[in-house]
């Protein structure tokens, strides 16, 4: 008797689409900032200065803090959690090195330090900018 551990392709996409619908809504729930975040983007190429133009409203997202991993190190050496923030891009144009402000709350910026494909959407590693 010969058994086959492979997944049919219907559970494989419906385990993933529960996967995705679990990270949006974990991200809705636990998030801040709210969903609607204005996008700084660099301008200038080379060398020379740049400045940050602004595209007020244009990202639909969610913000949340990943549990902390492992301890890192502050100014002086002192220890401290290695925080991880995060975002999931639902709609709007990303790249990173773009400046993230919260709509709702404008003491959340961040800069955008990685975007990479996770299940449908776009999800960004930020850093603390404030």
């Amino acid at each position: 008797m010969t058994f086959s551990l492979d997944l049919p392709a219907d559970v494989i996409a419906a385990m993933r689409d529960d996967a995705r619908d679990a990270s949006i809504s974990a991200a809705r729930t636990f998030g801040f900032g709210g969903s609607t975040w204005d996008v700084d983007r660099p301008s200038g190429i080379g060398t020379g200065a740049r400045s940050l133009a602004r595209q007020a409203g244009a990202l639909h997202a969610l913000a949340f803090r990943q549990r902390p991993g492992g301890l890192g190190a502050v100014a002086g050496g002192t220890p401290a959690l290695a925080d991880t923030w995060r975002m999931i891009v639902l709609a709007g144009d990303l790249l990173p090195g773009d400046v993230v402000t919260s709509q709702a709350d404008a003491r959340y910026v961040f800069g955008v330090a990685s975007l990479e494909p996770w299940y449908d959407y776009l999800r960004a590693e930020l850093e603390r900018r404030r």
